[in-house]
């Protein structure tokens, strides 16, 4: 199946936003602020394709891929890097269990989560999906839940209490609220320029009522990351009225616009966005460990276009050394799913 150009540039904008809030630059500055639409960006995408090019096929099978696509490059990734940790600055146990059951740790995993979790809900979102998929039930349902959301994000608390309930905390309100998002990626292709400049301006509204009611009243503006641990409201009306003008910006431009928006490089990125999200922890954790005087400027290229460098090693040992000696398809399968995502 061929790749389509337009979803690369959506992920190569939502890997670089999220790369991009790694190089230390302060909380409180305008860049950072502007790039917290990155992880529902993601997420809206995978929804959308999961709408449009999955497959029918059993709920076990289904898992079984996500796992082999999500949760195996992970924990290859997580032995390499806490084995060469471990030479100059060893990770403790905790942390390494933390970051194999995808909860906490040296590595931020929780976007992994986000994504596995929402990748299990996602056969009974697109079955929810059929049967509301007139604008009016959609709406309905879809506000519905983010009303849940913001129920449940106060009902489990995110890292507090027991250890039982700290992983319910980290499990349930991501779960809920992101796969929310991933419902309505389904909705993005199927909107009409109405409905999609509807959902800009609502949730833009919302976003902007939010914050003069802030201003009112405690002085100042609210970072667009307010309620991101776990997700709520305002940091979601944010992330998407940004992502709904990107996306719907994308399916309605010219195809000629997108073409020379989709160079070879940004289809590159978009296209190998795990491993480039897994790499540059390594940079961070080098830089952390030994150059901390780096400032964002520097450190922002490089943590970027190492990885890049790195993911094209890793493309031409795994494809031109390795699967060239490797006779079964369904290997060469497998390890191109696990090593090349």
């Amino acid at each position: 199946m061929e790749r389509d150009c337009r979803l690369d540039i959506l992920r190569f904008v939502g890997i670089t936003a999220v790369i991009f809030a790694h190089c230390g630059i302060k909380a409180d500055n305008l860049a950072f602020q502007l790039r917290n639409f990155d992880v529902p960006l993601l997420v809206m995408v995978g929804g959308f394709c999961a709408m449009r090019f999955s497959r029918p096929r059993p709920y076990r099978q289904y898992v079984i891929d996500r796992f082999i696509r999500l949760v195996i490059p992970t924990w290859i990734f997580l032995v390499i890097f806490i084995a060469i940790r471990a030479c100059w600055d060893p990770v403790p146990t905790a942390n390494i269990i933390g970051s194999f059951a995808l909860l906490s740790g040296p590595v931020g995993v929780w976007i992994i989560r986000v994504f596995f979790l929402t990748a299990l809900f996602t056969p009974p979102l697109i079955r929810l999906y059929k049967k509301v998929s007139s604008p009016g039930r959609f709406a309905s349902v879809f506000f519905a839940w983010l009303a849940i959301n913001e129920y449940a994000r106060h009902f489990f608390p995110d890292g507090e209490g027991e250890i039982p309930i700290r992983v319910i905390g980290l499990v349930i309100p991501y779960l809920i609220g992101y796969s929310a998002i991933a419902f309505y990626g389904m909705r993005s292709g199927d909107m009409s320029w109405i409905e999609w400049l509807f959902y800009v301006l609502t949730f833009g509204t919302f976003f902007g009522i939010h914050a003069v009611v802030q201003h009112y009243s405690y002085g100042t503006f609210p970072w667009t990351q307010f309620d991101k641990f776990p997700p709520g409201i305002c940091y979601f009306s944010y992330a998407l009225a940004i992502s709904t003008l990107l996306m719907g910006g994308l399916l309605f431009v010219p195809d000629r616009i997108v073409a020379i928006l989709g160079c070879r490089f940004v289809r590159f990125v978009g296209s190998h966005t795990m491993w480039l999200y897994l790499w540059h922890w390594v940079l961070l954790w080098i830089h952390n460990f030994w150059f901390k005087q780096i400032g964002p400027l520097t450190l922002f290229p490089i943590i970027y276009v190492v990885p890049i460098l790195a993911v094209i090693a890793q493309c031409y040992l795994v494809d031109r050394l390795f699967l060239t000696r490797v006779s079964s398809i369904r290997f060469k399968e497998y390890a191109r799913r696990i090593l090349l995502s």
